[in-house]
């Protein structure tokens, strides 16, 4: 499904739910060999319709793959024990159970202070945690993806109602 102005706010929240639960989502590129890869990526964030940032100072293959094919699809799903246990007890979704985002990468660059400032509202909390400074201290350099299209995660008719409030 195309990207619009209307349906953006619904397709960031389900990318934002999704991330939550796992505080990732899945970043899938291709290779110059035509292989597939798939990485984890917790810093996307969103800062206009059709437009996110990422930053890249982890991954090690994705990079590789983006000069070839800078076409890109980002996949976020709701892994919360208490989502899925929901929709067994009352066989509905509340909300889609994920989403993918389909893109085109920009090239590697230093990130604008609203991109930082959006990466560490999201990451705050975890500051004082060793961890934070492993992973997230020094974050700087990523891409602006330009996304055109999405694509709800389906299963069934459980999705049918929650993926046509996205189509709008």
């Amino acid at each position: 499904m195309k990207i619009t102005e209307n349906n953006w706010g619904r397709v960031t929240k389900t990318v934002l739910e999704s991330m939550k639960s796992s505080m990732c989502c899945g970043l899938g590129t291709v290779g110059a060999d035509g292989m597939p890869h798939v990485t984890p990526i917790g810093s996307l964030v969103f800062t206009d319709v059709g437009k996110g940032f990422y930053f890249e100072q982890l991954p090690v293959k994705t990079p590789e793959n983006i000069r070839s094919n800078a076409e890109l699809c980002f996949m976020a799903v709701n892994s919360s024990r208490l989502y899925w246990l929901k929709f067994f007890i009352t066989g509905k979704f509340s909300a889609l159970p994920g989403i993918r985002l389909y893109g085109t990468a920009g090239e590697k660059r230093n990130a604008t202070d609203l991109e930082k400032q959006l990466w560490q509202s999201k990451v705050k909390s975890f500051k004082k945690y060793k961890g934070y400074d492993i992973l997230w201290k020094d974050l700087t350099r990523g891409r602006e993806v330009t996304f055109h299209s999405f694509e709800p995660v389906l299963c069934g008719k459980a999705t049918e109602r929650a993926a046509a409030s996205l189509a709008g």
